[in-house]
């Protein structure tokens, strides 16, 4: 069975009334009759951040076909394809119809089943007293909550047919195809963000708003858990890292605010919540960039790289499965709210009235000052650790940047923020080489013997990443000359003082 969707307007009937509409009058003579209703689960595919809503777009599945839909114009069929779901990752989609229109918008989200409608179709006839075909409709009911009713008048009849509707209530019309008033009915799309808002002034005082933009964080974190735990894609975790790493960044603005003592306590708590997956998401690193690691090492040799990829699988998954049995344990949840326990009673310090507007002007221009004299000290023979601290604080003035924009008028960071982006794509692809070649020594060194394909490309791999690391490395002081303008410090100043009722300085 396959659910009907056509473009054009639609009228709401009861959805407990078994006629077609109880407000529509019949001409003496004229007939209805209706054929035996099909039932159907209508299901919407969405990443858990809704992307393809959020960009017009819409999937339908009705266990048969799927449905490629454009929102703005919900009746029209883009595209109708056989089957019963859709590829669930781009990386699965390659040959698919529809690859080249959702993978890009779904980048490494998985399209999941995120609405299910219960739908009844059923098709009407009309006819006039000489039993000629004069108009049909379509009925669906949908959910048991909204039933929508579409007429197409026959040819010839349109004047007959206008004359029908124009004895419904007008109320009742709606100038929008069934489905489109199916989903505005039921489609609940998220806005997810990693940037909570928690609506803080200028004048706010610093301790009760950073225990507020703690909680916030940290309960933003905590909506990641499930689809953590049922490992439906790897931005979940990408985005609890995130967000607990945040949290600890704003306990960094506590200093004064809070009692040292609590301080402290938040911080070791807060950090072996974030230690725990690291071995989880340096395993995705890797497995993410399997095709770019094959591509590494010559084709003959590639096959040679099917054991260590097979064992990081088997690690990573084993990682997952302890992460989800430990967040579903009741320990778990006792210790974040625990945590959140401690961040609502954290004792307030002597700075703790400071306006927040003042410390975020000070917190910001340090964070800067930090990366810039971090920066113009890095030459050729700065040590590689050195590099790694420089990333370190831009990745802190990153979240303290994304964490007060909210004080100023909007986008008035975000020309700070692009080009600080731009420096830390190079830091993080320095960092992600280091990574990945510690990752395969660490294997190397856990296996005693190794047949001599896999030894030589691994050795392989562990060279072209070598090199790469080597080639950002070089890469690190353009990088940092295109961040460090003239007058860097003083727009950020200039900044700090606006507030977001303003208009942004041109």
């Amino acid at each position: 069975m396959t659910i009907h969707l056509h473009p054009g307007d639609c009228w709401v009937a009861d959805p407990h009334d078994d006629s077609l509409h109880p407000d529509l009058v019949l001409p003496e003579g004229f007939t209805l009759k209706g054929a035996n209703p099909q039932n159907m689960t209508l299901r919407l595919f969405d990443t858990w951040t809704w992307s393809l809503w959020h960009a017009q777009r819409v999937l339908l599945g009705d266990g048969e076909h799927l449905f490629w839909l454009d929102r703005e114009a919900l009746g029209v069929v883009l595209m109708r394809l056989d089957g019963q779901a859709p590829p669930a990752l781009a990386s699965q989609m390659e040959g698919w119809p529809l690859e080249a229109e959702i993978g890009p918008l779904i980048d490494l989200r998985a399209l999941m089943d995120g609405l299910n409608i219960e739908v009844r179709q059923r098709r009407w006839l009309l006819a006039d007293a000489q039993g000629t075909g004069v108009a049909w409709a379509l009925e669906h009911t949908w959910g048991e909550q909204v039933r929508t009713v579409q007429f197409f008048a026959m040819s010839g009849h349109n004047q007959r047919v206008d004359e029908l509707l124009a004895t419904l209530p007008q109320e009742q019309h709606r100038d929008q195809p069934p489905v489109a008033v199916a989903l505005e009915t039921f489609a609940k799309p998220r806005k997810w963000t990693t940037r909570p808002h928690t609506d803080m002034t200028h004048d706010d005082p610093a301790g009760p708003t950073i225990k507020r933009m703690m909680a916030a964080t940290l309960a933003l974190a905590r909506l990641t858990e499930d689809g953590l735990c049922k490992d439906i894609d790897i931005k979940f975790l990408h985005h609890y890292r995130v967000l607990i790493r945040k949290t600890r960044s704003v306990l960094s603005l506590s200093k004064g605010v809070f009692e040292p003592e609590d301080t402290a306590e938040l911080k070791i708590e807060l950090r072996a919540l974030a230690h725990r997956t690291n071995l989880m998401r340096d395993c995705d690193v890797h497995l993410l960039g399997r095709a770019e690691q094959e591509a590494r090492v010559p084709e003959r040799l590639r096959d040679g790289l099917g054991p260590l990829f097979e064992d990081l699988k088997a690690t990573r998954d084993a990682e997952q499965r302890a992460i989800a049995a430990e967040l579903r344990d009741p320990a778990y949840h006792q210790r974040i709210e625990a945590i959140a326990a401690l961040i609502d009673g954290a004792r307030l310090g002597p700075k703790a009235d400071r306006p927040m507007g003042k410390l975020a002007a000070k917190l910001l221009t340090k964070a800067l000052r930090q990366v810039l004299d971090a920066g113009r000290l890095i030459n050729e023979l700065t040590p590689d650790d050195d590099v790694h601290d420089l990333r370190l604080k831009c990745k802190k003035l990153r979240y303290l940047l994304e964490l007060f924009r909210e004080l100023y008028p909007r986008k008035a960071l975000k020309p700070l923020i692009k080009s600080l982006k731009l420096l830390q794509d190079v830091l993080g692809t320095f960092n992600d080489r280091f990574v990945q070649q510690e990752a395969l020594y660490t294997w190397l060194e856990g296996r005693q013997t190794l047949p001599t394909k896999v030894g030589v490309a691994v050795g392989v791999l562990l060279a072209q990443l070598a090199a790469e690391q080597l080639q950002a490395r070089s890469q690190v002081q353009d990088a940092f000359a295109l961040f460090d303008q003239p007058g860097l410090m003083d727009d950020l100043m200039a900044v700090t003082v606006l507030r977001r009722e303003e208009p942004a300085l041109a």
